[in-house]
């Protein structure tokens, strides 16, 4: 259902970022104009009229895709993405799967379920940035209920907001500490205050 509103959405207009996409599908489904909006990739944030600047913003659709996934932890560790050579310490845990299906053409712009489903059942999202210093896979884990693995340099933007680990760090899963992540995301980082 959210891959079918997502082709209907690029017909709509030319795809630029996730997060863009993201932006405009939140401001959609409250009826607000998503026609004038600014997008700052480097600083994950976000601005229209309605709105101001915000901190990047997930739609409901993907809160409620992530919310409905069963959390029994049955895995320590998730990762998949690019391993790039600033993120090359995933390797050294289980559950690191290089993959370049958000690098595809064909891909690119598919919710990939079974990614979400995978991390739904790990106690820690391995969440290393990347050209940014923001990371999709820090939300990604706290939507999960995973708690989110930084590298041992890396310097999170969001981080402070959220109970994180550390690579090199003891991982003790903490469930109290995921769902203090869950609404802080839940309150920062989507639109449900506009309601």
């Amino acid at each position: 259902m959210l891959n079918r509103f997502l082709s209907l959405f690029r017909k709509q207009r030319p795809m630029r970022s996730w997060q863009e996409f993201f932006f405009v599908t939140a401001l959609e489904e409250l009826h607000l104009p998503s026609d004038a909006i600014e997008i700052d990739h480097f600083k994950g944030r976000c601005w229209s009229a309605e709105t101001d600047w915000v901190p990047v913003i997930f739609p409901e659709k993907v809160v409620s895709l992530t919310a409905a996934l069963p959390r029994e932890k049955s895995t320590d560790y998730f990762f998949r993405g690019f391993v790039s050579s600033n993120r090359h310490w995933v390797q050294e845990y289980p559950g690191c799967e290089s993959s370049d299906y958000g690098r595809q053409q064909k891909t690119r712009y598919r919710i990939d379920e079974s990614y979400y489903r995978s991390m739904a059942q790990a106690r820690f999202g391995l969440a290393p940035v990347g050209d940014c210093p923001w990371s999709y896979r820090f939300f990604e884990a706290v939507m999960c209920h995973a708690l989110p693995v930084i590298g041992r340099d890396d310097h999170d933007l969001y981080a402070g907001d959220y109970h994180t680990l550390r690579d090199g760090d003891e991982h003790v899963y903490d469930a109290s500490a995921c769902e203090t992540n869950y609404q802080t995301l839940i309150r920062r980082h989507t639109l449900r205050h506009l309601r």
